[in-house]
């Protein structure tokens, strides 16, 4: 939802006005469940105050050797002003305050956001520094953590939308090549592609996530990771005020590693890693009630790495990272995983952009007989105030 509201052209007032939204907006967090939702729809020429604020709380109690619990406790806060050029393109210019409980410095986390975007329609296309978009992929090769751990993106997202079909794409470029301090490139980018078989409830899903880091002309090992995944969903729609929607999905998932030949001759070293390739499988069925969200998952992987993308839970790998360390290291490694996930989830909408989202998250390892569980809480805001409108020269 979005409030729009009208301040004075007297600039005590607006100032004043200004200033207790920000103040009343703190108390609350940004949701949007899909990218540029958020923006505002206005004129040519208008300038425009969008506030985004995420206050959460995510807690996994796991004790397992692939990835250890943790909890994250802690707010985004983005405030930003966008000016109209036309009726598609805007610029945003804010900053995004990341800050996550029991840090020592309370305003480490703040950095400047500027980006321009264009939207027509369902179409979107975004180059800049802005807040990070809620990823659609599949868990094994997206992490659900990642917006709550970098809010931020530094490169472009853009998404094409049609009836039955969309494509989308996420590059974040999070390092930059620097020879002297011997600090690689990392980049990474994602593709979600779904085409939808007309006249029918079925559609063919498209995914891939790519993880480059190069270290041209330093001594680090460079190399490539590629992750796709390829589905087929089912989604069924009832006219049924209790039974909301009903969504099967299976996916055949597979990784594989690349490193650069040359650079190697060039006495560098190949990725050390235990497993170069590995596959999976992935099926998930979710039911929409009129109270709640339920569903349920299965994961098998057989040498499966998403480092650095997926959810690490998935993968056969467990990697840690020395400080200022490229690549990350392998400190445990088993080929097979073999588990079953159950959630439940609840969301409420209030009026003027409020949402309130909690979630359960047990699951089993098969092959440890292992049962282990997560929780999240978030409370949301989004909200646009119009401040002016410039006078065309």
């Amino acid at each position: 939802m979005q409030n729009h509201k009208t301040i004075s052209r007297c600039g005590s007032l607006r100032l004043l006005v200004l200033q207790c939204s920000l103040l009343f907006m703190l108390c609350f967090t940004y949701h949007a469940a899909l990218p540029l939702s958020a923006l505002p729809h206005t004129s040519p020429g208008s300038i425009t105050l969008s506030i985004q604020n995420q206050n959460f709380i995510n807690n996994t109690e796991y004790f397992n050797k692939i990835m250890e619990g943790e909890t994250l406790f802690g707010f985004h806060f983005l405030p930003s002003v966008h000016l109209a050029i036309t009726n598609s393109m805007g610029l945003q210019i804010g900053c995004i305050w990341s800050r996550t409980f029991g840090h020592q410095w309370p305003w480490m986390g703040i950095r400047p956001a500027c980006s321009m975007y264009y939207r027509k329609q369902q179409n979107v296309f975004i180059v800049g520094i802005f807040n990070n978009a809620i990823l659609t992929l599949i868990e094994p090769l997206s992490s659900s953590h990642q917006p709550l751990e970098k809010p931020h993106m530094e490169g472009f997202h853009f998404r094409l939308t049609q009836p039955t079909s969309h494509i989308a794409g996420w590059l974040d470029w999070k390092n930059c090549l620097c020879k002297k301090n011997n600090k690689p490139e990392i980049v990474t980018f994602q593709l979600d592609a779904s085409y939808g078989l007309k006249h029918t409830n079925w559609s063919i899903p498209l995914q891939l996530a790519v993880y480059h880091l190069g270290g041209q002309g330093i001594p680090i090992q460079s190399y490539s990771l590629w992750c796709a995944a390829v589905g087929l969903t089912y989604a069924l729609t009832p006219t049924n005020t209790f039974l909301k929607k009903v969504q099967w999905a299976s996916y055949l998932v597979g990784n594989s590693y690349a490193y650069n030949r040359q650079a190697h001759e060039r006495a560098c070293l190949k990725v050390k890693r235990p497993f170069k390739e590995g596959w999976g499988h992935f099926h998930t069925l979710t039911i929409s009630l009129h109270p709640v969200e339920m569903g349920v998952s299965y994961w098998y992987g057989n040498k499966f790495s998403s480092e650095n993308m997926g959810y690490p839970l998935y993968q056969s790998i467990c990697i840690q990272q020395e400080k200022d360390s490229y690549p990350t290291q392998v400190t445990y490694y088993e080929k097979i995983r073999h588990l079953l996930f159950v959630s439940f989830a609840k969301t409420w909408e209030f009026s003027n952009g409020i949402t309130l989202q909690t979630s359960l998250k047990p699951y089993c390892d098969l092959m440890h007989n292992l049962l282990e569980f997560g929780f999240s809480l978030q409370l949301s805001y989004t909200g646009n105030f119009h401040l002016t409108a410039l006078d065309p020269l």
